[in-house]
């Protein structure tokens, strides 16, 4: 909530509501910062390819886009002109949480599955073709976002029973065939 002396005017409440968002955006670009920091320190310690600065990578972006719409998110509900639009901002603040929270799980599965199964062809001295890792990596991904359109989907009131029930008919038919 703006402080009083914004709400008299229409004006301040724009530069309140803008400085809101631009602030956010500056703190995004900190956090970016920090993290490709951390990561190019994480690099030049480790000579091998590691986990972490991987990690780093892969959460980077969805963090940033986080922040950054959440302060837009913010900076608009401070407007009174929004007021009766107060509730679907808040359930869009939390539509964006479910979205990010999902692409940021789906990035970092996928890195995960790659140096887990990469390590995995190092430990046992076998080989494992790139193809099935991208295969088995498109799959892990593809239902990590499933799974977060279903939470996405009830968090918006919809009934997802019918749809859980034919995914899970659709994949007994898959698995007789």
């Amino acid at each position: 909530m703006p402080p009083e002396f914004v709400s008299c005017s229409p004006f301040l409440e724009a530069a309140w509501s803008l400085g809101t968002f631009l602030i956010s955006v500056l703190v995004a670009w900190l956090i970016l910062f920090g993290m490709r920091r951390a990561q190019q320190k994480l690099e030049q310690r480790v000579r091998k390819p590691a986990l972490s600065p991987q990690l780093l990578q892969s959460l980077s972006r969805p963090l940033f886009l986080l922040v950054v719409l959440e302060g837009l998110l913010l900076g608009l509900s401070s407007l009174s002109v929004l007021v009766p639009w107060q509730d679907k901002l808040g359930k869009a603040s939390i539509v964006v949480v479910i979205v990010l929270v999902t692409y940021a799980l789906a990035r970092s599965g996928g890195v995960l599955l790659v140096w887990y199964l990469r390590s995995r062809t190092v430990r046992l001295k076998a080989r494992i073709d790139e193809g099935l890792i991208r295969f088995l990596r498109r799959i892990m991904m593809l239902v990590i976002y499933a799974i977060g359109i279903l939470v996405l989907l009830d968090y918006m009131n919809i009934t997802i029973t019918p749809i859980v029930a034919g995914l899970g008919i659709g994949g007994l038919a898959v698995a007789l065939a």
